[in-house]
This record gives structure tokens, sequence and C-alpha cells, in this order.
């Protein structure tokens, strides 16, 4: 069976992205699509350090992804005044083509700050993979995370995911008992 054949819908593939997104920034799990400007933008997650900004598409072309990328630029605008630093994502079905990466580069040339990662969404769902990689060390010392996190150069966002991953895996473990 084909992703593309799991995923029938646009609906369906954007669902999935924001239940991707709401895992990968937990400080935000109970946001999601907005309407901004008459115009429904796929995912916008707060969290404490940096403003996520999602567009996603089941399509491959050049044409939608210039729509898609746009909105991203024009929300990043508005709200890059805020005191935090604002994330556009563009996330697709399947990999990226030569055409949406352009597309993205010739944002990013035009507005100096943008940040615009374009994603598969299995690139995008292996942003979740450190989940995995917790569950494999949860029993280690406060000290030996720490110097995984160092060692590791976590971000603030993987390091809040790291910590409330491993209070579930604490709290888990505390009710088997």
């Amino acid at each position: 069976m084909s992703q593309q054949a799991s995923f029938d819908e646009q609906r369906d593939f954007e669902d999935t992205v924001r239940r991707l997104a709401r895992s990968l920034w937990p400080g935000a799990a109970y946001q999601g699509a907005q309407m901004v400007d008459g115009r429904e933008r796929d995912g916008v997650f707060e969290t404490e350090e940096v403003i996520n900004i999602i567009e996603c598409t089941v399509s491959r072309k050049k044409e939608k992804a210039e729509y898609d990328i746009e909105k991203l630029a024009t929300l990043w605008k508005k709200k890059r005044t805020n005191s935090k630093p604002v994330k556009c994502w563009f996330i697709t079905l399947e990999e990226p083509t030569a055409d949406q990466r352009g597309v993205a580069e010739n944002y990013r040339k035009k507005n100096s700050g943008i940040i615009i990662e374009i994603l598969s969404i299995d690139q995008f769902r292996a942003k979740l993979l450190i989940s995995q990689d917790i569950l494999s060390v949860a029993r280690i010392t406060a000290s030996e995370v720490c110097k995984k996190i160092l060692i590791s150069n976590f971000s603030i966002s993987r390091l809040i995911l790291l910590l409330h991953t491993m209070s579930r895996i604490q709290s888990i473990s505390s009710s088997k008992s």
C-alpha cells in the first residue's frame, strides 16, 4: 500500500501532521489549525521558546508549494514581531521535490531571517525518534542524562520533550509496581 493510499485526503494528512506536531511540542498539545487573516493555517504551535507554523500538502506541484510557502512567509512576518522566534515548516507526503525545495530557498533569500524547514512526513516523524531513545535510557541517573544532553547539543524544546517523556515513563513504572 502506498503512502498516497493511506492518506486519501488532504485533511487526513493534515490531521496526522498535527498529531505529530503535538507530540513533538508537548507544550502546545492543545493547539493546531487556525484561521488567520481569513486564511486557514494547517498548524500554529506556540511553545515557551518558539512559534512553529506548519503548512502541509499531499501535492507535489510547485504551484501548491508557492501558495503554501507564501502563507508561511506572510504569517512569519506577522508573528516575528513577537518576543519569540518563529519557525516555518512545510511538510509533504512524499520526499519534497527539487521544485518545492527551490520555492523554500527563494523565500529564504527574499526574507532575511526566515527559517523554513521543508520535510517529508517521514522526516518530520523521525524528529520524534528521540522518544524511542529515551525509552532505552529511562533508568539512567540524572547526571548521565545531563551529560547526554550536553554532548548531544539538544535544543531546549528537545530537553523539555525528554523530561516530559521521562516523567511519563516514571509514572507508568510507578503504577505497575
